[in-house]
């Protein structure tokens, strides 16, 4: 009798006897792969100084932002 664990929608199988040593390699290529792009997009952010310091670094880095809170909320998944 085969015993699963769950079904996994993001690989799109069922985890259990056979794979499950291969879902815990895939969850930790994962979290790499992510960490890696958090780490290049928090790259990209430009730096500003002046009188209107935070507006401007706001204008400048949103779509910078906005990639590294996806990715942030695709890792704590």
């Amino acid at each position: 009798m085969a015993t699963f664990d769950h079904h996994c929608f993001w690989i799109g199988n069922c985890v259990g006897e056979k794979n499950h040593s291969l879902f815990w390699w895939y969850l930790l290529c994962e979290t790499i792969t992510l960490a890696w792009a958090c780490s290049l997009i928090a790259s990209t952010f430009f730096y500003t100084n002046g009188a209107n310091f935070l507006s401007t670094w706001f204008m400048l880095n949103t779509p910078s932002l906005l990639c590294l809170l996806m990715c942030l909320g695709f890792l704590l998944m």
